[in-house]
């Protein structure tokens, strides 16, 4: 577990060994050539899976850090010295993109509103009609009670006709 734990305190060695290296007095910079012997010395007392771990850790940043600074500087590999003519274009596409969207919606909204349209047309056509169907339909029932009051009285021994009745 101890072997490691060390890896990481190898590979934060690696980076203040070339800083430690220099001497302190004066103002003497640390170089490319005072880096390469230290890199090597390190990498030489370094035992095989302390070296495997080294590389893990390495590897993938010296991969990773051109292409990280390509994509936060926006350049490409091919970046011509125009940004500003690649972001009008890119501009220019999404305000095409962005106008053919709202384009189609407001079709489709178009469309929605015609049928929602046509449907409520409809639906006041069968309310009308079903009104109409209604009241024919309560004074048919209103007619044959009347006619089942007269026959039921008429049938009745002794019971007084339903209009002198109401006199």
């Amino acid at each position: 577990m101890a072997r490691w734990l060390g890896s990481p305190v190898l590979l934060l060695c690696l980076f203040a060994v070339p800083l430690s290296a220099a001497p302190l007095e004066g103002h003497h910079e640390t170089q490319l050539r005072d880096l390469f012997p230290s890199l090597v010395d390190m990498l030489s007392q370094l035992r095989l899976e302390e070296f495997v771990n080294w590389l893990a850790c390495i590897l993938p940043i010296c991969y990773a850090l051109p292409v990280a600074l390509r994509l936060l500087t926006g350049r490409g590999e091919g970046a011509s010295d125009a940004p500003e003519q690649k972001q009008s274009e890119t501009h220019t596409a999404i305000v095409n993109f962005v106008r053919k969207n709202q384009d189609h919606s407001d079709a489709q909204f178009n469309k929605l509103a015609a049928k929602l349209q046509s449907l409520e047309a409809r639906m006041e056509d069968m309310e009308t009609g079903n009104k109409g169907r209604m009241s024919d339909f309560h004074q048919d029932l209103a007619f044959t009670y009347f006619q089942l009051s007269k026959l039921r009285q008429a049938l009745t021994p002794g019971a007084v006709p339903a209009e002198t009745r109401m006199l």
